[in-house]
């Protein structure tokens, strides 16, 4: 007798199987080619991913390379427990399975963590570089007695508030939005400054 939960694993590991194999189930389709086994990390260490101001092409390489590693052994460990003979997982006979999606698992929270930390630092660094676009367009409006009402960063630069009007560290583009006589000022990857 196979108890749900066992049930319910195999039904997962099934599922997973076939996706990975590419069956959708609708009509008949030709057999997958035979898939390559990549090789597991073959250091322990973990893979350091260094935030900078903007994530780098490797940076990018070695996320995908932590995501895929552990895709794979969490795959393997499911498919270790779903072919053995007993319904009780042994931990001391799958020790190397366990220990490979362990470490992985590890790296890849690790990893999203850095790249976490690095989009939070790129939110402070917009909403500082927008502190100082209001101070800027305050200047602005105090100096021409008008209230500004649309963003055009040549104009402040010609008029001498900025020698570099302020910028978004991701490559966004600032804005004043107007809401009920107020104005905020709006970056259109990070969102409305709160003051």
């Amino acid at each position: 007798m196979v108890s749900s939960g066992r049930r319910s694993l195999l039904a997962l590991a099934a599922v997973l199987l076939c996706l990975m194999a590419g069956c959708s189930g609708c009509g008949e389709e030709p057999a997958p080619p035979p898939t390559e086994v990549i090789s597991p990390l073959p250091s322990n260490q973990p893979i350091v991913v260094e935030a900078s101001d903007t994530l780098s092409i490797f940076d990018q390489y070695k996320f995908q390379e932590v995501h895929r590693d552990f895709q794979k052994s969490y795959l393997d460990l499911v498919e270790d427990i779903t072919n053995q003979s007993s319904p009780k997982v042994d931990t001391q006979e799958r020790r190397t399975t366990i220990s490979r999606y362990a470490r992985s698992r590890r790296n890849y929270v690790e990893v999203l963590k850095k790249i976490n930390d690095h989009e939070k630092n790129a939110r402070l660094k917009c909403f500082a570089a927008m502190k100082s676009l209001v101070r800027g367009i305050l200047f602005y409006d105090q100096k021409t007695q008008k209230k500004t009402a649309r963003y055009d960063p040549e104009r402040l630069v010609k008029e001498g508030i900025f020698t570099i009007p302020p910028s978004c560290p991701s490559g966004g583009t600032y804005s004043i939005i107007i809401r009920d006589g107020r104005r905020f000022f709006h970056c259109n990857i990070h969102g409305t400054l709160k003051q």
